[in-house]
C-alpha cells in the first residue's frame, strides 16, 4: 500500500482513545492496513483508504474509512463509547459560556449538588456564586484577607467552606452570601478543604490537617504526620476516612 493511499487514522485513534482510557495499546497490524486495539476480548480494526480487511478480522466489528471519513470517525466514537447516545454527547462537547468577574487567578470551584450553582475561589480574596445556566454572577463573598485557595460545598447545597492564605477557613450561607463563622487554628496558609457526606464535618489541610464541626466552628482534632505541606484532602464516601496528599511525596489515610 503506497503512502499516497493512506488516511491519517493513526494519530486520530490515539487522540480519541487516550482520554477515554479504552485502548490499552494501539499498534499497526502487520498488514499495515488497520489499527488494532488490544483490550480484553475486543479488537477494533480501523481501515485506511483503499485497503482490504484481512481475512482473520472479517468477523469482528470494524469501522470503514474508505467510504466516508467523517462518518467513519463518528462510527469509531460509537464503538469506543458503547452507543449512539454517548457518542453524540462526546461529539457535542463545546464551550457554552465564560464566567468573568474575578480580578485575580481562580484557584478552585465547587458546584452545588443540584448542578445549578458553582462557587469559585480566587486570589483576589473573594469567592463568587454563579448561576450556571446563564453565567450570571449572583453574589460575591468577601471576608478573607488573603487569596482563597479552595472551596467545598455541603451536600445539602446550603453552605460553602473556603480555605485561605490568611490561615483561616470561613463558612458561608450560599443563599444570602452571609459569612456564618470563621474557623481559626492553622498557623500556615490553608490549601484544601473537604466536607463529610453528612455535611457535619470539614477537614482542612495546611502543614497539618484539622477536623472541624461546621455547626459550631469548633476544632475537633489535629492530624499530624506529614513532613511537608499538605496540598489536598479528600473524605471517603462513608465519612469515616480522610486521605491527604503532601509535598513530602506521600499520601496518608
Amino acid at each position: 500500500m503506497g503512502q499516497r493511499h493512506r488516511r491519517g487514522i493513526g494519530p486520530i485513534s490515539a487522540h480519541v482513545a487516550g482520554p477515554l482510557s479504552l485502548l490499552r495499546q494501539v499498534q499497526e497490524c502487520p498488514q499495515r492496513n488497520c489499527v488494532r486495539a488490544e483490550q480484553p476480548k475486543k479488537i477494533i480494526p480501523v481501515l485506511y483508504q483503499d485497503c482490504t480487511l484481512p481475512l482473520q478480522l472479517l468477523r469482528v466489528l470494524h469501522v470503514d474509512f474508505r467510504k466516508d471519513y467523517d462518518q467513519g470517525l463518528k462510527e469509531l466514537l460509537k464503538t469506543l463509547l458503547g452507543g449512539k447516545q454517548q457518542a453524540a454527547r462526546f461529539e457535542s462537547v463545546r464551550e457554552l459560556r465564560t464566567l468573568t468577574g474575578h480580578s485575580g487567578g481562580v484557584y478552585a470551584v465547587a458546584v452545588t449538588p443540584d448542578g445549578q450553582i458553582p462557587v469559585s475561589a480566587s486570589l483576589d480574596k473573594t469567592l463568587k456564586v454563579w448561576e450556571l445556566a446563564s453565567g450570571r454572577e449572583l453574589r460575591t463573598l468577601t471576608g478573607h484577607s488573603g487569596g482563597v485557595y479552595a472551596v467545598a460545598v455541603t451536600p445539602d447545597g446550603q453552605l460553602a467552606v473556603s480555605a485561605s492564605h490568611d490561615k483561616t477557613l470561613k463558612v458561608w450561607e450560599l443563599g444570602s452570601g452571609r459569612e456564618l463563622r470563621t474557623l481559626t487554628g492553622h498557623t500556615n496558609p490553608v490549601s484544601a478543604v473537604a466536607v463529610t457526606p453528612d455535611g457535619e464535618l470539614a477537614v482542612s489541610a495546611s502543614y497539618a490537617l484539622k477536623v472541624w464541626e461546621l455547626a459550631s466552628g469548633r476544632e475537633l482534632r489535629t492530624l499530624r504526620g506529614h513532613t511537608d505541606y499538605v496540598n489536598a484532602a479528600a473524605v471517603m464516601p462513608d465519612g469515616k476516612l480522610a486521605v491527604s496528599a503532601s509535598k513530602d511525596q506521600t499520601l496518608k489515610v
